[in-house]
Formats: C-alpha cells, structure tokens, sequence
C-alpha cells in the first residue's frame, strides 16, 4: 500500500471514507504538548516510500492547527515520505486576503506562504474566499475544489420534497463576492432566472448591514448561497429582506459553517425554511442543520489530480 492518509484533529469519519474508496492506510498521528506550552506533532505510522496525504481544516483554533499541519509534513517529510499532499477543506484566514487598514499584515498571504514552504507538493481546498488567494500560494500545486453539484443534487431533491417548481426559483448572493457561488449553483440547477445580488455595509468585523437588492424576487423561492457562515447576521438580514420584497421562501446553503457567536439564534427563525452546510468543519452542528459529505468530492480530486 503507497498511500496512506492522517487526520490530526476531527475529521476522523471523513479520512476513513477516503481511505476506503481509495484503498488507502488510515496512518496514526501522536501530538505532545509541552509543559511551555510547546507542541510536537509526528508521525506514529511507517510513511517511507508512500504518498501522505494530510487531512486538516484550519478552523478554531486555527493557529493550532495550521501550526500542527506543518510540523505533520516535515515529520513525514523527514520520515522519507514521497509526496505530501495537504487537504485544508476549509482554509482559514482567507477572509483576511487583503490589507484594509494601515499597519495591517496580510494574513492570508502569510498563511498560503507558511503552507506553500511546508515541504508539500499539493494543497486542496474547498471553495477558497477570494480568487486573489490563488495568487498567495508558490512552490506548491493548489486545487480550488468547488463543491457546486452537492448544493444542485440537494436542492434538486428538497424542492421535489416540497412541491415546489424549479422554474420558482432564485438563486441569491448575499453580496458581490458571492456573486460566482450564485451563478454556478444557477447554472447547475438549469435556472432561467437571473442571480439575484445583495449589497451590504460592514461598518466593522463580524457586523453587516444589508442596504438594497439587486433584481426581482417577487414570488420566487429564494436560496441564499455563501462559501462562509460565521455570525449568521448577514444572511438574516438578507433573508429578511427578500420576504419583504416579495419571496415566497429563504433557504440558505453554505460551504463552511463556521457559526460563532449568536449564528444558532439568527439562523433558526421561521423565515428561513432551510439549512444546509458541508462537513468541511469538524464540529456538532443541531439536528436543524443539514450537512452534505465532501468525501466524494475529495476522492474525486485525488483521482482526477494523480495525486
């Protein structure tokens, strides 16, 4: 067996299916953690010859993880490892990609930086926030897997569940940045209506305010879609809106459900019909959410990359 597959923190479900459908070694991880407050992560599993791939989200707490996903691949890397492939479903910092204020570092640039000098050969993310931070990363193959068709095969079955046309429905971008993420779950649901587009004003971090709405959502079944839900705030606002302007209905799909702070609260109101997230984010979510598995997703990567 040349392929061999660790998940450091969570995931664990997640690496067992890859590595079942890829006939893959589930390798074995020991993190130490020093008295100073130091941490080893190594390697437990023989990697030599072998073609690793490290399965970890940078989500909270992100620096401990990102730190624990270097110190993995110079741990196989030093243990004759052939290759090492990072999967980062869901890579944090990428909401920091550019400099908005004096004096401010670019995190996201620096992170791509600390993974792209990790000794890695390929990195995989799922849906990255900005299409800038493909830029970020050097040295090493970076694969942007978008998870569009687990969003149309879901929201083909829920719509059939509840009688409802597709020709009702809209898809919705909560903001210009979404705008991509709104056309391809349009286009990939066969959708003759045209994207509708938020616009909101962040007067400062995790606080927004949605302002106007661009096109007509009179009588439409509504799916605001997102790479990111942390506060949940924006896409209440904006579910709200679109009812006052006439939707008949507000789903809400997302890619990474990051669901700090209040999120629960905003997101579970009789106005929104609907929840859906993927497993990029190892973490327990209520039973009102759904989740959809980005296994096949990421088999389907390392497939078509030869990675």
């Amino acid at each position: 067996m040349n392929k061999i597959i660790f998940n450091i923190d969570g995931h664990k479900k997640l690496a067992k299916s890859i590595a079942s459908e890829l006939g893959m070694e589930v390798g074995q991880v020991k993190t130490t953690y020093f008295s100073d407050g130091e941490l080893m992560v190594k390697s437990l599993s023989d990697v030599k010859d072998k073609d690793v791939y490290i399965l970890q989200s940078t989500d909270k707490p992100a620096v401990e993880h990102l730190f624990k996903i270097i110190l993995l691949a110079d741990s196989c890397k030093n243990a004759h490892a052939k290759n090492v492939h990072l999967i980062v479903p869901y890579f944090g910092f990428a909401r920091q990609e550019r400099i908005s204020c004096k004096n401010e570092p670019n995190s996201c640039k620096v992170v791509a930086n600390i993974l792209s000098n990790s000794g890695a050969a390929t990195i995989s993310c799922i849906d990255l926030h900005h299409p800038i931070i493909y830029s970020f990363f050097e040295n090493i193959r970076l694969t942007d897997i978008r998870p569009y068709k687990l969003f149309k095969n879901y929201y083909v079955e829920y719509f059939k569940k509840q009688n409802i046309s597709l020709n009702t429905v809209c898809v919705v971008a909560p903001d210009h940045g979404a705008n991509r993420r709104a056309h391809e779950l349009s286009e990939s649901l066969g959708l003759t209506n045209e994207v509708v587009i938020l616009t909101k004003h962040r007067p400062r971090a995790n606080q927004s305010e949605v302002l106007a709405i661009d096109g007509d959502v009179k009588d439409k079944n509504c799916i605001i879609i997102d790479d990111i839900i942390d506060t949940g705030k924006t896409i209440s606002n904006a579910a709200k809106m679109l009812l006052e302007k006439g939707a008949k209905s507000v789903c809400v799909g997302a890619c990474h459900g990051v669901f700090s702070a209040k999120a629960y609260k905003y997101l579970h109101q009789k106005y929104i019909d609907d929840v859906v997230i993927l497993n990029t984010i190892n973490k327990h979510y209520p039973k009102w959410i759904h989740i959809l598995d980005i296994a096949p997703l990421l088999v389907e990567n390392i497939l078509a990359n030869h990675i």
